[in-house]
């Protein structure tokens, strides 16, 4: 423990190697590459790479990443996969910071997370690319290979969160942070060059990077699949056709699983589990040991974007029936601490807010001027460690008590960020888009439901129809931060000191019915 200004830290327990998470990753690619030149790096439903055609293919991204202006991130405006894979690598190898857009998203979205990191070049089609960016074209075979690969303290990547501004978060991590994960996965899952990890996930995030690169560091296969273009049906396929041994995904991703006929044949060879971003309970556990070798070890995590996880293996029988599981210990390699509002230590049995400190918590926040006029790495929420000048220090938001064996549980948030569907989102964020539609006056979302099937109810202050406002809170926001309900209401109604009166708001839900539909004042079910 380490003790100071009031606060007690408490370090993740057990070794931990700090030189290996700056030691250059492409390197050990190259070497798997020769090595095993033909068996599986990267698969995608329909088709799959093998090492040494990879290599080949991130030197060619690397050698287009070199040819983009500096000092500008690079886009990655492409789907899970093989192509994602290796441009990624590519960017890495050039010493080049790459932020992924999902082509998925909104035009317009795609359009304002491009301006906010000032990209001047990506990789994509040339109908996804944003206004302005210039396409960047690997070409088979060019230039040999590309050794620039950066620093280990220095910005890699990139990944957008939602944001209490309106506008997303843009969080920059450094190698370090990428592969002080990627090691820690794989000595928490013990993945060999013999594994197939199964990613379930969006592959905007960093935690995909940092999967990719378990799979990768470990010299085996990673199965890329975007459920959301393939569907459950693509998913039971590829995963039928690729037997993975490594999962990682979120519980709601998780529950759909048993759900399969083809559950207990497609995951036969699954020895180890991650379920990360969300509270995971007794029944989901049950009901994935109900498809998945009697042997298999299924691990819960709870981490941010911007800092280290908090691991726990579940063992059979634990806790009570859909209730939340413990979050676990931290990871070796950071400390963390309980802090009432006055930033001290909470007391013993009392909640307190979730800090981690750590030299592999992300750097800080991007800010750009615009294509080609550069950009910087600011601290943003990232706080500097005083005792460690490469150290950061993470307020999480999230609301936390120890158990009697050390154990992290959560118990939500402080602040008013919430996962769906195992994805961030910022209500405020979300308010600020249905503000800005014309005839809006006000807006208020609110979560509903629990942490383990949360959804979104948006109370607006308008006479716009529901279908309007979904329409234009779709062209411009994540799947997830689009709210499942919508309400228009005459007016929001206040609390005596001026806020919103939520007890109010939360009881028009129950309104909702048949025929009530567009009608000011009565909620509306949008999906």
């Amino acid at each position: 423990m380490l003790e100071g200004a009031g606060c007690t830290w408490m370090a993740g327990p057990g070794a931990h190697d700090a030189a290996r998470p700056d030691r250059p990753i492409l390197p050990q690619l190259r070497r798997f590459a020769q090595a095993r030149p033909a068996a599986p790096a990267i698969v995608e439903p329909g088709r799959e790479m093998d090492w040494q055609s990879l290599w080949q293919a991130a030197m060619a991204a690397a050698a287009a990443a070199a040819r983009a202006p500096e000092p500008d991130p690079i886009g990655l405006v492409l789907g899970a996969g093989i192509d994602h894979a290796a441009c990624l690598l590519g960017c890495l190898a050039a010493g080049r910071i790459a932020i992924t857009l999902d082509p998925g998203l909104p035009p317009a979205r795609r359009a304002a997370l491009a301006a906010q990191a000032g990209l001047g070049a990506a990789f994509g089609r040339a109908a996804d690319l944003p206004p302005g960016c210039r396409q960047l074209v690997p070409a088979a075979g060019e230039g040999g290979e590309v050794s620039a690969e950066a620093g280990a303290t220095v910005p890699a990547l990139i990944s957008a969160t939602s944001g209490s501004t309106g506008l997303p978060k843009l969080v920059v991590h450094h190698r370090r942070a990428i592969a002080f994960q990627a090691w820690g996965n794989i000595d928490l899952l013990g993945a060999t060059a013999a594994d197939r990890l199964l990613f379930l996930g969006g592959h905007a995030s960093v935690a995909h990077a940092m999967h990719l690169l378990t799979a990768l560091l470990a010299g085996g296969a990673f199965l890329a699949c975007d459920i959301g273009s393939v569907g459950v049906s693509g998913l039971m396929a590829m995963t039928a056709a690729h037997r993975p041994t490594l999962l990682r995904a979120v519980p709601t991703l998780a529950r759909v699983l048993p759900r399969q006929r083809e559950a207990v044949a497609a995951l036969g060879g699954v020895r180890a589990v991650r379920l990360v971003g969300e509270a995971v309970t007794a029944a989901d556990v049950a009901a994935l040991r109900g498809v998945l070798p009697a042997a298999a070890r299924i691990v819960s995590s709870y981490s941010a974007t911007e800092t280290i996880p908090f691991d726990h293996e579940l063992p059979p029988g634990q806790g009570a029936e859909g209730a939340p599981l413990p979050s676990g210990r931290l990871r070796p390699g950071g400390w963390f601490a309980l802090q009432d509002e006055d930033r001290r230590s909470a007391a013993p049995g009392e909640a307190g807010e979730v800090v981690v400190r750590s030299r592999f918590n992300a750097l800080g926040e991007w800010r750009a001027d615009g294509p080609g006029r550069g950009g910087a790495c600011v601290d943003g929420r990232m706080m500097r460690d005083p005792d460690d000048p490469e150290g950061r220090i993470y307020r999480t938001g999230d609301l936390a008590v120890l158990d009697g064996e050390g154990r992290l549980c959560l118990l939500g948030r402080r602040d008013r960020e919430v996962k769906v569907n195992g994805t961030r989102v910022d209500l405020a964020e979300v308010e600020a888009v249905l503000r800005a539609v014309p005839g809006v006056r006000d807006a208020v979302v609110v979560p509903t439901g629990d942490a383990t099937r949360r959804t979104l109810a948006a109370f607006v202050a308008t006479e716009r129809s529901v279908a309007e406002l979904r329409a234009f809170a779709a062209a411009r926001l994540a799947r997830p931060s689009v709210p499942a309900v919508m309400v228009p209401v005459g007016e929001i109604p206040l609390m005596p000191a001026g806020k919103p009166d939520l007890r109010a708001l939360l009881a028009l839900l129950g309104e909702a019915g048949e025929g009530w539909g567009d009608r000011p004042g009565h909620a509306a079910r949008t999906s």
